[in-house]
């Protein structure tokens, strides 16, 4: 799904007109509507004032994906995915387990440039499955705040809050 079709989907769950999102980020209605028709990119200066003002997980997910691209999670949306709560919860829970076994599996005593080519491409798959619980897990949080009316955005303010308390950002 393309990032304009994240935004009108977003936009009208928050009860958002394309006016009164184009005026809470200072942008024309016509700019949101080319977006959301996906003719134009969102740019980059008021993706995060967009991200603020919906306060969705999923569209924080995809502003993300827009911006950097493959060096984020994608949004899940395919055919195969189900987006019910119970679902995203039962999934990632899988995923966690899955994660925490491969992390076990794994030896990183010895330095990287020592491993062998079988740790090597078992790394990989540990890699690949901590990626998935990451992608597992933001979801959970996204589905369960759109579910239960929580703010992502205030999900994201105590986790700094906690972090930078415990001298773990600046």
């Amino acid at each position: 799904m393309a990032f304009g079709t994240h935004q009108k989907e977003a936009r009208e769950a928050a009860g958002l007109t394309q006016t009164d999102f184009a005026d809470e980020i200072n942008v024309s209605r016509s700019a949101v509507s080319m977006v959301e028709q996906n003719r134009r990119k969102m740019p980059k200066e008021v993706i995060g004032k967009s991200v603020e003002v919906m306060d969705d997980g999923l569209y924080a997910i995809a502003a993300a994906q827009e911006v950097i691209g493959y060096s984020w999670i994608p949004v899940l949306n395919g055919p195969a995915v189900d987006l019910h709560r119970s679902s995203v919860k039962d999934k990632t829970e899988e995923e966690l387990e899955e994660v925490m076994e491969a992390i076990r599996s794994v030896c990183l005593a010895n330095h990287p440039k020592s491993m062998s080519e079988y740790d090597n491409a078992k790394l990989d798959e540990v890699l690949d499955e901590a990626a998935e619980a990451v992608v597992a897990l933001l979801h959970y949080i996204a589905v369960i705040c759109r579910e239960y009316k929580k703010s992502w955005r205030r999900v994201w303010i105590r986790i700094y809050q906690k972090f930078k308390a415990k001298g773990y950002i600046k």
